[in-house]
């Protein structure tokens, strides 16, 4: 809003203060969605750029005036591109999804704790039980393994999510 405000008292027309306010914030939203923990304040940036265009179109067609569509608009889509991020990132976290990814891309890992006690049960006796807890990066999805390992050998390994 800012922005529209500053370019209205500039002089320029309300209609295209809008729009121009309206690439930004797609053009924001794009980069943000490239930082990592940012990127459902990007989805929803792009949403409410996008929708907000359209919902000044069509209040204009239907008679009514471009800033209350491209306003009821803007709403909307920041709304909508926010759930459509969710429903990706809830998507990426299925268990056999963080499994891969962090198989494949260790990177977008950062070890949360460590864990370290010595191993319970008969088979691993004189053994040592390590729990490592990670988090992505990128989509906050949790995961951790458990390692026994018994005179320097794995004896045991598993993951699971918390």
């Amino acid at each position: 809003m800012l922005a529209s405000n500053t370019m209205s008292a500039l002089g320029m027309d309300d209609k295209l203060s809008m729009q121009i306010q309206s690439g930004l914030n797609v053009v924001a939203g794009i980069a943000l969605s490239f930082v990592p923990g940012m990127g459902g304040l990007g989805a929803s940036m792009i949403g409410a750029g996008i929708c907000s265009f359209a919902g000044g179109y069509v209040s204009e067609a239907l008679g009514g005036s471009y800033a209350l569509g491209w306003g009821i608009g803007n709403f909307v889509g920041g709304i909508a591109g926010g759930m459509a991020y969710k429903g990706i990132i809830n998507r990426l976290n299925t268990p056999s999804n963080m499994m891969n990814s962090f198989s494949n891309h260790s990177n977008r890992w950062k070890l949360m704790n460590e864990v370290t006690e010595a191993a319970r049960g008969r088979a691993y006796r004189g053994g040592t039980s390590v729990y490592r807890y990670f988090q992505n990066i990128y989509t906050s999805g949790k995961l951790g393994t458990h390692t026994i390992t018994v005179l320097e050998r794995i004896a045991h390994y598993h993951f699971f999510f918390w």
